[in-house]
């Protein structure tokens, strides 16, 4: 399977909470919608992922990005 990015905005705590789990076998899990709303829906797969802040323009949003790489087909939650 195909490597997927997130964009998230950076934090030195969030960033140091992604980093600290990088390039480990981990379960995740992707959700779309709101549990109590009929188009909620979520899927999970094993894998790994790595994260790097990305360049900023003065005074602009500081992003990072999360890119994951899936081990394991990626299935709906039921």
């Amino acid at each position: 399977l195909d490597s997927m990015e997130f964009t998230a905005n950076y934090t030195p705590d969030g960033y140091d909470a992604v980093y600290t789990q990088a390039n480990t076998e981990g379960t995740y899990e992707l959700r779309f919608g709101n549990q109590s709303d009929s188009d909620y829906s979520a899927f999970t797969w094993e894998g790994q992922h790595v994260v790097y802040v990305n360049g900023g323009d003065v005074n602009g949003v500081r992003e990072m990005t999360i890119v994951v790489t899936p081990s394991t087909a990626i299935t709906k939650k039921q």
